[in-house]
């Protein structure tokens, strides 16, 4: 039983310690993110990580600030999933990979 405490705190630390990769710096509309099975409505501020899907509705938009200085805008009716680590060398090209 002694060990059931560090475990558990190792166990919450690794699953809540992954790092943001940008930051939403405006919304327009209803603007939501599917992460972790939830959908959540976002707002300024908040953070965006990867594996996030952005989600935007009609009349809606959102501009992301990335941790490398880059910027990501995204208009009405779009689905961006942010499923590759965003490089935070400021010249890499290498943001995310986009299916259209």
């Amino acid at each position: 039983m002694k060990y059931s405490i560090p475990i558990l705190l190792l166990l919450s630390t690794t699953l809540f310690s992954a790092s943001n990769i940008g930051v939403v710096k405006q919304t327009t509309g209803i603007v939501q993110i599917k992460r972790l099975k939830k959908i959540i409505t976002i707002v300024a501020e908040d953070k965006v990580y990867k594996n996030d899907i952005i989600i935007t509705k009609t009349n809606s938009s959102i501009c992301i600030i990335l941790n490398n200085g880059k910027v990501i805008t995204l208009g009405e009716n779009s689905i961006l999933p942010i499923n590759k680590h965003l490089s935070k060398n400021k010249n890499s090209k290498d943001y995310f990979t986009l299916n259209i």
